[in-house]
């Protein structure tokens, strides 16, 4: 069986007939992920950073939704710092003990797992660069 295939138009209506209807805030065309179409009001200054970045593949509207995602995506970053941090200040002496005997036994089994090879790259790769 073939695989279904969407269409941009309903079968009983013409291009014309649906070029015509009314769209409700979503985009004709726009078949791969549904979005609504919104109106937002920008300074000029971010207006022409956005501009800057469109090209050939690269919209405004993608553009726009890109940076949204990437703030969306450092403000979840930033709720689990901080819940992390919180976490680890809350805990009491024993809890703190517990957790250091947990991380020592984790490491170990790591390296026995992974051998000195793994233990030199992880070394290498968890270094930061001082500021």
């Amino acid at each position: 069986m073939a695989p279904a295939v969407a269409r941009s138009t309903p079968i009983d209506e013409s291009p014309e007939e649906v070029r015509d209807a009314p769209t409700h805030g979503s985009i004709i065309g726009m078949t791969a992920a549904r979005k609504l179409k919104v109106s937002v009001s920008l300074s000029e200054d971010l207006v022409s950073a956005i501009d800057q970045q469109v090209d050939a593949t690269n919209s405004r509207s993608s553009i726009i939704e890109h940076l949204l995602r990437q703030a969306g995506r450092m403000q979840t970053e930033d709720a689990l710092a901080k819940a992390t941090v919180a976490y680890y200040q809350s805990l009491d002496d024993d809890a703190r003990s517990e957790d250091a005997a947990l991380a020592r036994a984790s490491s170990l089994s790591a390296r026995k797992v992974l051998g000195t090879g793994a233990q030199k790259f992880w070394t290498q790769a968890t270094k930061r660069p001082r500021q």
